[in-house]
């Protein structure tokens, strides 16, 4: 029971005097903020301070008062002035939301349709050229055929068949194949 005895005495002891030094630390703290507020007052004319003197004419309304006064933020009215627009995300910003979520598969996706791009280009250069390959070569067949179709008609000429008998010569079958072209 003694030791017992000796803690009620020492928890007792405490509380009175821990109540003593609660209250001077609070008498402490008045009479820092005292000071604080009275070196803050003397500077109100030094522009070096100019940024305290709202919160400074607030301490002296609070003073007056006695209860704490609603202290605006800097800003505040200027932002409630400007009209806010809200609304559903964009598809600009969903876009730019998944290709961050989901790099790897836009960057291949990205890759693939540069790729399609490519071979659509490629693919359509390389039609135009055949095409154009195409259409020389069939003008240069036309001629080749032309050209056939002239001779064997010039050589039918030296044909016995067709000259009844008569000797025709190179150079006739020539001289009539020229008649031709001029005309």
């Amino acid at each position: 029971m003694h030791h017992g005895q000796r803690n009620g005495q020492a928890e007792a002891g405490s509380t009175a005097g821990g109540a003593a030094g609660r209250v001077q630390a609070h008498e402490r703290f008045q009479d820092a903020l005292a000071v604080r507020r009275r070196d803050a007052r003397s500077r109100i004319g030094d522009p070096q301070f100019d940024h305290l003197r709202p919160a400074l004419v607030l301490r002296r309304l609070e003073d007056h008062v006695g209860q704490p006064v609603h202290r605006p933020q800097p800003g505040l009215q200027a932002r409630r002035a400007q009209a806010v627009s809200a609304g559903p995300p964009g598809a600009a910003y969903r876009l730019q939301k998944f290709a961050r979520r989901h790099r790897v598969g836009v960057s291949f996706a990205t890759l693939a349709a540069a790729f399609l791009v490519i071979f659509v280009y490629t693919t359509t250069t390389q039609a135009s050229v055949i095409a154009a390959e195409r259409d020389r070569a069939n003008e240069e067949a036309q001629g080749s055929r032309e050209i056939a179709e002239f001779l064997v008609g010039l050589f039918e000429r030296a044909d016995p068949g067709q000259a009844k008998g008569a000797d025709v010569t190179a150079r006739e079958i020539l001289d009539a194949g020229a008649r031709e072209i001029e005309e």
